[in-house]
């Protein structure tokens, strides 16, 4: 039996650029990346700044967080979850705020970046990543 996942979903719209819909990053990425993709412009929130006295919308693309039990109540294995999030961080969808793993609750944030546009030349490679905090062997 699945696990339940209504307290998992958010209920907010997923915006996605058709510049992005539309790129070879994008269309070639796997069917559980792309699905990890799109939660986490779900997970997108918006505020209100003042500039020159109006209320603008502005996205907050910092700061999101995408743990592995999430992945798995949708039916992610834990190690797809890896190597999908390896996979968006070498394309240039995501980026790492803090990378966790020094603690228990010590998790990973990320920030969406638009470093996908120049995909083909400029892939990250895994040494670029931050280390991890905590034990390092």
């Amino acid at each position: 039996m699945a696990p339940n996942t209504k307290k998992l979903r958010i209920r907010r719209a997923a915006w996605i650029e058709s510049e992005m819909l539309y790129s070879e990053a994008f269309r070639t990425l796997p069917r559980t990346a792309m699905w990890m993709i799109m939660c986490f412009h779900e997970k997108v929130t918006w505020t209100y700044t003042k500039v020159g006295g109006r209320k603008i919308r502005v996205r907050n693309l910092d700061g999101l967080t995408y743990p592995a039990s999430e992945s798995e109540a949708f039916g992610i294995p834990r190690a797809s979850h890896y190597r999908n999030m390896d996979i968006l961080y070498r394309r240039g969808f995501i980026d790492y705020n803090h990378r966790g793993g020094e603690h228990r609750r010590d998790f990973s944030r990320y920030k969406l970046i638009e470093d996908w546009k120049e995909w083909p030349k400029n892939e990250k490679t895994l040494n670029d990543k931050p280390p991890m905090k905590g034990l390092q062997l």
